[in-house]
């Protein structure tokens, strides 16, 4: 196998949800600057809700509904491609529960990673997903923060996991703070309020550019991250929210 074989990224497709509150439009924008080299194709996803008292009328709730929908999702795709042009950003609009539909389209289309973003509060929509690492990776983006990617990460393990074991469809991630991640270690003993100091210590001191939870399936880290004892660490950094089979 040649070396540019074994170098070769693997293409990332990446689903947004959006609620045009301008949240997903920052989170889009940090994933594709994260995620330049490797990702490919977003999905950019509107889920509305219609009143059930919705008849008798020339023209009804439903199509005005779908009509700003589309208006307004067609708005949110210009102004990503304007970021990255080469990416492929398709739009969609359902009519559904927004969790339930979300979940079905990271299945149903194969979605490589799911990007949220998310306000100073974490809403019923976040929260679903942080607690189900079965619709990890997932990107969690603070609406507070910028687009702009530093050069350092904090990647959070166990002690079985080497931090490093990012999937072959992250390489770039890995790639990209390879000697600048601070790495810490989570085990079966550790103490929650101790993470959180730490964690706190090195965003104070270094210019942190994501968290990276990288957790193996029922190990303690990912039981406390579903549990919502680290959504406080969610509302100040992009975090990457990942679990490997082990």
């Amino acid at each position: 196998m040649s070396d540019k074989k074994k170098t070769e990224v693997k293409k990332l497709k990446m689903l947004i949800p959006t609620d045009f509150s301008g949240h997903a439009l920052n989170a889009g924008e940090f994933a594709m600057q994260l995620l330049k080299k490797s990702a490919s194709e977003i999905i950019l996803e509107n889920v509305y809700q219609v009143p059930k008292e919705n008849s008798g009328t020339l023209i009804s709730v439903n199509d005005i509904i779908i009509s700003e929908s589309k208006e307004k999702l067609q708005k949110e795709y210009s102004e990503l491609k304007a970021k990255n042009k080469k990416i492929n950003i398709t739009i969609q609009s359902e009519e559904g529960n927004p969790i339930t539909i979300v979940k079905h389209i990271v299945k149903r289309n194969y979605v490589d990673l799911l990007v949220i973003g998310h306000n100073s509060k974490m809403d019923k929509f976040s929260s679903a997903f942080i607690g189900q690492p079965e619709y990890w990776p997932a990107l969690l983006v603070p609406s507070i923060n910028s687009a702009k990617i530093f050069k350092e990460a904090i990647v959070i393990s166990t002690s079985v996991n080497n931090g490093s074991d990012l999937t072959s469809a992250f390489t770039e991630i890995d790639t990209r703070f390879k000697g600048k991640a601070h790495q810490l270690y989570f085990t079966k003993n550790s103490i929650v309020e101790h993470l959180k100091a730490t964690i706190s210590a090195l965003l104070e001191k270094h210019k942190i550019g994501i968290i990276i939870f990288n957790t193996v399936k029922g190990d303690r880290l990912e039981q406390v991250i579903k549990e919502h004892k680290l959504d406080s660490i969610f509302f100040s950094h992009p975090s990457l929210l990942m679990s490997n089979n082990g």
